[in-house]
């Protein structure tokens, strides 16, 4: 739209009655919350955050208490060493997933991280 046609729908948006545009706006913004809340539900795991955050391009911050429980069930379910009394490799492999997950989400970040 050209400038002239958007300032013609500002005004006329505003011309409309005070519980109108009250009503209007009140619905838009319950509307955002329930998305946001479906978004960040803890059914299923988060399954909505996490498949938010799989379609999302990084940089992105993730919820770090979904993270912190993966982390937690992979250590407190999995055995460090099998029955024969190897290392368990596979149980490395899931938290070097999750590392990568997390360094996946910071990889592309548009800020400069000084260590000491």
């Amino acid at each position: 739209m050209e400038r002239g046609a958007k300032a013609g729908l500002f005004f006329t948006f505003f011309d409309t009655e005070p519980s109108v545009l009250y009503l209007y706006l009140f619905f838009q913004t319950r509307n955002t919350i329930d998305k946001l809340q479906t978004l960040v539900s803890s059914d299923g795991r988060f399954r909505n955050l996490r498949d938010a955050l799989h379609r999302t391009d990084p940089p992105c911050i993730p919820y770090l208490g979904m993270y912190l429980s993966d982390l937690t069930f992979i250590e407190e379910g999995t055995p460090n060493f099998t029955d024969n009394g190897l290392l368990n490799f596979a149980k490395m492999r899931m938290v070097s997933a999750f590392s990568l997950r997390l360094l996946i989400c910071n990889a592309f970040s548009p800020f400069v991280v000084v260590l000491p």
